[in-house]
């Protein structure tokens, strides 16, 4: 009796020991919420809107954490002349995850459409939502100065891409050995540019964190045909999704001391996945800041005829309080944020295997006492 005790023991201890184990090198590192606040400096010519950041110095964030510098996606482009595709997987253990993206230039429009799915064994999510840049509003304060555009205000309306696009450019950049994919397009007539900044990994960028879970994305409305020389202006934007929306002034980011003066809509059925469509609470107006106000979002269903079964469509206004700039400068972003509990699930989930290690680690506790009993059982 005593030996079998003993060897209970025994492998008490070596059971414990290779759970710890197990435990430390299958939980994964990487965290992938990881971005921050934008720099507003501004180009000076809308065809090399590529280099707006990206010609300065690339400083590595010394301060970011070994399991941040970890992230890693494989990320894949495919362009025409009007229409942008972006798939970015990663793998790890038996979960795969993938975003992507598809950014169209339409009449009328620019459309981004993010998606973003993941495969534990056999239990799957799938989150999308979609932004559209409508129309550039401008509009002259009736009585309320600096409360930005309010309905009835306006006095002009471009409606985005009506005057063409030119075709999408589109280079790869390397920061610190990471590849950055940068997208940009221009209207035809230079008024209104997008640009969208894709990492494969995590990488800081003048200041700025640019995580593989995320567009970057910059506007930049320049020489606008004003019809008032005492006008400002708004843009018009979608948020559609089948997802319910909120809006927090506090984004993950900044709760997680990565970022500061954002404003986001958060989409999605649980606090542990959600995708966000994020803004900087400044812009850059003509060198200067200047303050960017939103409006409620107020449903507008009504107004798209591309919404698939279940979606809704709200719209707001974000206006940029300054009069007449000729170069506005502003950082939204499109992404999803995965909390560390998701990202952690089931240690069986990330560790091939783990399963049946499991089990044989419980029958090697249990078999000494089984057969102690059926040699006492016949003696």
């Amino acid at each position: 009796m005593k030996k079998y005790l003993v060897l209970f023991v025994l492998l008490m201890l070596m059971g414990s020991f290779l759970v710890t184990s197990l435990h430390t090198t299958a939980t994964p590192q990487d965290d992938d919420n990881n971005n921050g606040d934008d720099d507003h400096n501004s180009s000076n010519n809308n065809d090399d809107d590529n280099n707006h950041t990206d010609n300065n110095n690339h400083d590595e964030d010394n301060g970011s954490s070994s399991d941040e510098n970890e992230q890693s996606r494989a990320v894949h482009i495919e362009k025409s002349d009007h229409k942008i595709q972006i798939e970015a997987e990663k793998r790890t253990g038996n979960r795969k995850d993938k975003v992507e993206a598809e950014i169209k230039a339409e009449d009328g429009h620019l459309k981004i459409e993010f998606r973003y799915k993941t495969k534990v064994n056999s239990t799957k999510t799938d989150l999308k939502l979609k932004v559209k840049f409508r129309e550039i509003i401008e509009y002259v304060d009736n009585g309320t100065p600096n409360n930005g555009y309010q309905l009835g205000e306006e006095i002009f309306r471009y409606h985005i891409g009506k005057a063409g696009w030119k075709p999408f450019n589109y280079t790869v950049q390397t920061i610190n050995g990471t590849n950055m994919h940068v997208m940009s397009i221009t209207t035809t007539d230079g008024v209104f540019t997008a640009i969208f900044r894709v990492s494969e990994k995590l990488i800081s960028l003048n200041n700025t964190k640019i995580t593989p879970n995320e567009i970057k994305i910059d506007i930049r409305i320049v020489n606008f045909p004003y019809t008032s020389n005492a006008s400002s202006l708004a843009l018009k934007t979608k948020i559609e999704s089948k997802f319910k929306y909120k809006v927090e002034n506090e984004t993950h980011d900044e709760q997680e001391g990565r970022a500061a003066n954002e404003t986001e809509v958060r989409i999605g059925g649980t606090d542990a996945l959600q995708g966000f469509f994020s803004w900087a609470e400044m812009a850059t107006a003509d060198g200067n800041q200047i303050p960017v106000l939103h409006s409620n979002l107020t449903e507008a269903s009504h107004e798209e005829h591309d919404l698939e079964e279940g979606e809704t469509s709200y719209m707001t206004f974000f206006s940029f309080i300054a009069t007449t700039p000729k170069d506005i400068y502003w950082d939204p972003k499109i992404g999803i944020a995965v909390s560390t509990a998701l990202q952690n699930n089931i240690l069986a989930n990330l560790t091939p295997g783990f399963e049946a290690l499991s089990f044989l680690l419980v029958l090697a506790l249990i078999m000494p006492l089984i057969q102690y009993r059926r040699r006492k059982q016949y003696k």
